[in-house]
């Protein structure tokens, strides 16, 4: 297990490559050393339900961008997911575009998820009434 200055070193000089080398191991200390807020605005989720872990919220601040922290809290949560007994883990991103790539999707992609279908979004413009 890495210590704080350790851990510090590694986070000031790795690149996302290297720091995924290590953070099966890591991932807990790393979301305690930055703050879980500093990984993601909610927290990163895992729900467990009848052998599938569906993992959400895991949008990393722009600060902590570029330095593997999504995929590290992703690969945690597979690994979480699986000590629990699911065999098959789920999530969602936003579509990439030609003009707009979207992270989220790359990651995931990355970590060996597959696109299984593309979903349908609604928005509605909502106007707060006169005053």
């Amino acid at each position: 297990m890495a210590t704080a200055g350790e851990l510090d070193a590694r986070l000031e000089a790795a690149d996302a490559a290297a720091l995924l080398q290590f953070m099966n191991s890591a991932a807990p200390h790393v979301a305690a050393r930055l703050g879980l807020a500093a990984l993601a605005d909610d927290g990163a989720v895992l729900a467990v339900h009848d052998g599938v872990g569906w993992l959400g919220f895991d949008a990393t601040l722009p600060a902590y961008r570029g330095r593997g922290a999504q995929c590290a809290l992703i690969a945690h949560r597979c690994a979480l997911a699986a000590s629990l007994g699911c065999d098959v883990a789920t999530a969602e991103t936003a579509e990439p575009l030609p003009d707009k790539p979207v992270a989220s999707h790359r990651n995931y992609l990355r970590l060996g998820f597959a696109q299984d279908y593309r979903r349908q979004n609604y928005a509605l413009t909502l106007s707060l009434p006169d005053e």
